[in-house]
């Protein structure tokens, strides 16, 4: 019991030590948690050598437990002051959000990655996201895709 105590509270120890980075959930795919107490992430992935930046929400408001749905138009959020068209899907009653064209997957991988960033979904939910040492980050997950 003591070894369990003594390793969930270095767990949030370092987990809040580390806010501002990447952590790594699963070989290949990372989380980043935003500045407020929410349960929404940034997630990045590689798959196929292609990069993937999305928005996980498990609060379980949108997506009733369990159920799957989409991809079906989400609207547009705000992405550091610009206008972006977004997604949804549920998947096992997790709401995944990605950009819908091209130009705003690369506007937004490209702001949530290199520097502050602030993503306003609606006029109650802003999160504000801070990524340090994406390239390190990244790296692991190619050298994860391509392991033997």
């Amino acid at each position: 019991m003591k070894r369990i105590l003594a390793f969930v509270i270095l767990s949030v120890g370092s987990f809040a030590a580390s806010a501002n980075n990447w952590l790594e959930y699963a070989p290949g795919f990372n989380i980043l948690s935003p500045a407020e107490k929410v349960k929404i992430a940034a997630t990045a992935a590689i798959k196929d050598g292609r990069l993937t930046v999305a928005l996980m929400d498990l609060t379980g408001r949108f997506c009733t437990n369990g159920s799957d749905y989409g991809p079906e138009s989400a609207g547009a959020f705000s992405v550091n002051g610009k206008m972006v068209k977004f997604t949804v899907t549920c998947i096992a009653g997790i709401r995944a959000l990605k950009p819908e064209t091209e130009n705003g997957k690369e506007y937004f991988t490209r702001e949530i990655t290199t520097k502050p960033t602030v993503v306003k979904m609606n006029y109650a939910q802003v999160l504000s996201f801070n990524s340090e040492n994406f390239e390190a980050t990244k790296k692991s997950m190619i050298d994860a895709e391509s392991a033997m």
